[in-house]
């Protein structure tokens, strides 16, 4: 945001009042919130921000543009490759 932006911020009227209502008061939002917070602290997330690629990589905390530019395209490519049989 530039200064100007930031200065001429101003909040929006909720569009949907009901369904904002229904999130922060609803047993099932506030399960589904928790059930989340303990995912996070089974995956051994302390702060943020933190990304989980590919359902198996955690990074913590923000990265330098570098990181992402050689991490993603690897990562990608092994969701390419055939995998072993677990058979044998």
């Amino acid at each position: 945001m530039s200064p100007k932006s930031c200065k001429d911020w101003r909040p929006r009227p909720v569009s949907k009042p009901e369904a904002l209502k229904r999130a922060l008061t609803d047993p099932d939002s506030l399960e589904a919130v928790v059930d989340l917070e303990q995912q996070g602290y089974r995956l051994g997330i302390q702060g943020v921000p933190f990304f989980i690629l590919s359902q198996k990589y955690g990074v913590s905390g923000a990265q330098p543009p570098e990181f992402w530019r050689d991490a993603l395209p690897r990562i990608a490519a092994e969701g390419t490759q055939p995998q072993a049989d677990a058979q044998g």
